[in-house]
């Protein structure tokens, strides 16, 4: 079996081969010389993707904003930026237009901006100043003046926490601020021209940090986030983080909109409950927190806190999260390299998908913190552009900005996902890997390689086929392996995902691969039938059935029908051989297996079923369905009907007029035996089906239904012989040879059906001969026939009369035959009556006789008279005419040419039409017969000849040509009657008269 597995692989590693040439040009395609100096498709795409990898992750540009030197402070969000200088001079302006900035001094030549915030939609500003002083700027009309904030004086604010929910245009909504004696502080500031104005403003202490020697510590960063999933409409549940320049806390809690302070609420559960925190020696004075992603309408997923041992960053999973309770899912502590000594530690930093930036003085680096590798470094000429200060991060657009003294320079994530895969390769998460390889299929491809190779080491050899089959490693690199470790299951597996994946056009792969699987399924289940495990082979089957059943294989198996049929029957599988049959529709080898296995029944049901499902078809389609089915009928309906004859007569009679009852007939002669009733029985019911219901006139089909009714031994059916015989004579024509039948019912003494026969072959005399032997009933109902031929049917009641008369000496009965047949009479059976007998017995009829002969003759003296009358007035009227004359006026015209009459010879009629005689010819001429028109040119042309003799010609056919054209009148009489069917315009001048009337 091994052998013939690696034998396959040859086979389809050939294969594709061959289909690869044809497709890049034929098998014998050669390579075509091309353009020294063109470059090939590969080649350029190759280069393409180079490029693209060649440009750093993060693109440095200059802003060139038009601000002037010393600048201090920069932050930016939503496109709008807002850039401190020396002197607490602020300008601020759109990205997108930062030709036109607005600028606004606070005066305070003591006092210097120790820090700016500005919230994510660019609305509002908080400077906050090195005396403890905080002012207010918002954006537009009189609004866009700093405001100082009176409540919050004595306060220096390290850190702002931005409210997401209630921020909005005319005020920042409760938000958190964290100050630099570790007091987490609630405000709510609104504009001062607002109506909200009156009732906000307030500044709320709602928690204190403290280190473990309860010495306050400044709050570095702060963020607060809603959960994804809100208790209610009134109830916001709450994530925030908050960091010191050594622990990092995280607060859970609910809170109430409309409360003030809300937060108290949030962190009042903190005083039952122990903080979660985190602690991690070192003490950097620019320790940051940032929170990806930071835009207002997602969730964030990851964190990043920057401390003086590294960088802590981590992933957060919001869920059904209760106070106490840790967000913190995936967590590692980034170490700084060992470059990076206590005096040139980062001053700055931006988290983004993949990677932190941070902020040297000298440069700018990224470090992916998938794999805690710095993948980008940008160094700058501190000497003569100055260090690098801050960095900030705009949370809507993503861009990165850092300032020096005298630039701020932009910087934009390019394809910051081009090696993710990479990484995630290398630690073994290929899901990830393949979520961030999309749209690269070389990339994709080893991803797939290294997954499959890594299920393959561990044994998982059904995921290692799954995940070959997607990838391009070669077909039989692929099989060798499972071969080699004798994984048929897992190579079976391979081979359906590759089949599954062939495109119509790879016909000869797919050829292959079906062949190949067919032989897998057929070695399986042949082993589990051996090791006598049903249970499985059954499974097994069925997967085996619904492989075969798939509609994609249909045209490969239909094509490679006589190979798998090698294949099933080389294993013996019978039941898979008739599934595959059936699903091929090759119904003819189901039932020649259902027949060699004795099961006649199931045969039958299975043809029967497929054929009505053909005629379930529009009634157009369904002779063209049916043939091949009315095909199997003819073939198997002898041996059928051997077996179970009932039912295939049911089966013969459903399938009605779709079938032939003549190709029938070699089944039906199996049922001639009279040793076996059913077959018989059954031949007759189908047989009488044919004739009444289907109203066969076949010749054979009525002798073989006369045959099975003669030799049938129920007396029924000579009941039905004699009552089919009956209505066969009176419906005109019988359809069966009444030789034939004559011949079969004398060899079965059937006398009355005979003499039924000799009836409906005309031969009464015989019949009435046989039928005095059988009964004189049966005789007097032939003769009783209504015959043409009286003289015939008189000698047949003579028959009976005789027989009756001198056979059975019956006088009385005979008698009677004289008011059953007008036709005899009591002088036509006096000459059978014996010398010795009175006359009491045909008195009566003798009496009646005379009186009949008597009403004759004066029926006959009525019509003599009738007739002397009629003969009388006939004289009279030939005399009326004789004298009869028509007065012809001058003014009379032809009725056809509409000429005067007496210009010429003419006919004149009683109904008063008259003719020139010309014209009368002319036109009686068209309503003759061929023949009588014939007849017309002869007399015409002899009177014709006759005229130069004198007009005895013409006096000679006078007669005979009024007999043709003056019978009657022509527009009166029978001519102008006949004539309605012919058209006005004889066909050979249809055309003249209808181009005349254009």
């Amino acid at each position: 079996c091994r052998r013939r597995l690696l034998k396959m692989a040859d086979l389809l590693t050939a294969f594709e081969r061959e289909v690869s040439q044809e497709r890049a040009g034929g098998p014998r395609a050669r390579q075509q010389p091309r353009n020294p100096f063109e470059e090939p498709e590969v080649a350029l795409q190759s280069r393409r993707i180079q490029r693209r990898q060649e440009f750093p992750i993060f693109k440095r540009e200059d802003t060139k904003f038009p601000i002037p030197t010393g600048i201090t402070h920069v932050v930016v969000s939503n496109g709008y930026v807002t850039i401190v200088m020396v002197g607490n001079v602020i300008y601020r302006f759109s990205s997108h237009n930062p030709a036109r900035p607005e600028n606004f001094e606070i005066k305070r030549e003591d006092d210097r901006i120790h820090r700016v915030f500005q919230d994510p939609s660019g609305q509002h500003l908080l400077i906050c100043m090195e005396s403890k002083e905080c002012y207010y700027l918002g954006r537009g009309g009189k609004r866009s003046q700093p405001r100082p904030l009176p409540k919050v004086r004595g306060q220096l604010i390290e850190s702002v926490a931005w409210n997401k929910v209630e921020q909005g245009e005319h005020g920042t909504g409760p938000i958190l601020l964290g100050t630099s004696n570790g007091a987490i502080y609630e405000t709510d500031i609104a504009f001062e021209d607002s109506l909200l104005s009156k009732r906000k403003g307030y500044f709320h202490e709602v928690y204190q940090l403290y280190d473990l020697s309860d010495h306050a510590e400044p709050i570095t960063g702060m963020v607060l986030e809603p959960f994804p999933k809100r208790p209610s409409s009134q109830e916001v549940k709450y994530f925030i983080l908050a960091t010191t320049p050594k622990r990092i806390y995280q607060f859970i809690g609910t809170v109430t909109r409309g409360d003030t302070p809300q937060f108290l609420e949030l962190f009042a559960h903190y005083e039952s409950v122990k903080v979660q925190f985190l602690e991690i020696p070192g003490n950097l004075k620019d320790s940051q927190l940032h929170v990806w992603p930071c835009q207002p309408n997602k969730t964030p997923m990851s964190f990043a806190w920057l401390t003086g041992a590294g960088i802590y960053y981590g992933t957060l999973g919001f869920g059904d999260h209760m106070p106490g309770e840790s967000l913190f899912l995936e967590k590692t502590l980034i170490p700084y390299s060992q470059e990076e000594h206590s005096d040139n530690l980062p001053v700055g930093m931006r988290l983004t998908q993949f990677h932190c930036l941070l902020l040297f003085r000298d440069r700018v680096e990224a470090i992916c913190v998938l794999n805690q590798t710095r993948v980008f470094s940008d160094h700058f000429n501190v000497r003569r552009d100055g260090p690098l200060h801050a960095m900030c991060m705009d949370p809507v657009d993503g861009t990165i900005y850092a300032n020096q003294k005298s630039k701020v320079w932009a910087y934009t994530p390019y394809r910051e996902n081009r090696d993710i895969w990479k990484i995630y390769l290398e630690q073994q998460q290929y899901e990830l890997a393949k979520k961030y390889a999309q749209g690269n299929r070389e990339h994709m491809d080893t991803i797939l390689i290294r997954q499959a190779e890594h299920y393959f080491k561990q044994k998982r050899y059904q995921d290692a086929a799954l995940t070959f089959s997607q990838s391009q490693l070669s077909f039989e690199e692929v099989t060798l392996k499972f071969i080699q470790v004798n994984k048929k299951d897992a190579l079976k597996t391979f081979l359906l995902k590759k089949l599954e994946s062939l495109g119509e056009k790879d016909s000869t792969q797919q050829t292959m691969l079906t062949t190949w699987l067919i032989e897998l399924f057929l070695n399986d289940l042949g082993g589990l039938k051996d090791d006598g495990d049903m249970d499985s082979h059954k499974r097994l089957q069925l997967e085996f059935h619904g492989f075969l059943e798939q509609p994609s294989l249909r045209e490969c198996l239909e094509a490679n029908r006589k190979t798998v049929y090698d294949l099933i029957s080389s294993h013996g599988a019978v039941e898979d051989m008739v599934f595959f049959a059936t699903l091929m529709k090759d119904y003819e080898r189901v039932i020649t297996h259902c027949i060699q296995q004795y099961r006649y029944r199931e045969a039958l049901k299975v043809l029967t079923e497929k054929a009505e499902e053909a005629l379930e078809a529009p009634e157009k389609e369904r002779p063209g369905r049916f043939k091949r089915f009315a095909a199997l009928f003819y073939k198997f309906s002898p041996v059928l009907m051997q077996q179970c004859p009932r039912e295939t007569g049911i089966a013969w009679v459903s399938m009605g007029r779709y079938l032939e009852p003549k190709r029938l007939i070699p089944a039906l002669i199996q049922c001639s035996q009279p040793t076996e009733p059913k077959q018989v029985s059954a031949a007759i019911k189908y047989l009488e089906f044919c004739v009444e219901k289907l109203q066969n006139t076949d010749r054979a089909i009525h002798n073989y239904l006369v045959s099975a009714y003669a030799k049938s031994k129920d007396p029924r059916d000579y009941s039905k012989l004699l009552k089919y015989l009956v209505n066969q004579s009176k419906q005109g024509p019988v359809y069966y040879d009444p030789q034939y039948a004559l011949r079969l019912c004398s060899e079965q003494n059937l006398d009355e059906a005979c003499v039924r026969i000799y009836a409906a072959m005309g031969l009464y005399e015989e019949s009435v001969d046989l039928a005095l032997k059988v009964d004189v009933d049966l005789a007097r109902e032939v003769a009783g026939t209504s015959l043409r031929n009286k003289d015939l049917q008189r000698k047949l009641w003579l028959k009976i009369a005789q027989h009756v008369i001198k056979k059975e000496r019956d006088i009385g009965r005979a008698i009677q035959f004289l008011q059953e047949c007008s036709l005899l009479k009591i002088e036509d059976i006096l000459p059978f009556f014996p010398d010795f007998v009175t006359i009491d017995h045909f008195k009566d009829a003798i009496c009646n006789s005379l009186t009949e002969y008597n009403a004759h003759i004066d029926e006959l003296k009525q019509e003599m008279q009738g007739a002397t009358d009629s003969a009388r007035n006939i004289r009279s009227d030939i005399l009326d005419i004789r004298n009869k004359c028509v007065v012809v006026q001058s003014d009379t015209r032809c009725q056809i040419c509409d000429t005067r009459l007496l210009t010429q010879g003419f006919y004149m009629f009683p109904c008063r039409h008259a003719f020139h005689r010309d014209c009368l010819i002319a036109e009686a001429r068209n309503l003759l017969s061929e023949r009588q028109k014939a007849e017309l040119d002869q007399l015409l042309t002899q009177a014709s000849a006759g005229e130069g003799g004198g007009a005895r010609a013409w006096d000679e056919v006078k007669v005979r040509v009024d007999g043709l054209i003056a019978s009657e009148c022509l527009y009166c009489g029978d001519m102008m009657i006949q004539s309605i069917d012919k058209p006005f315009i004889p066909p050979d001048k249809f055309e003249s008269a209808l181009d005349s009337w254009k």
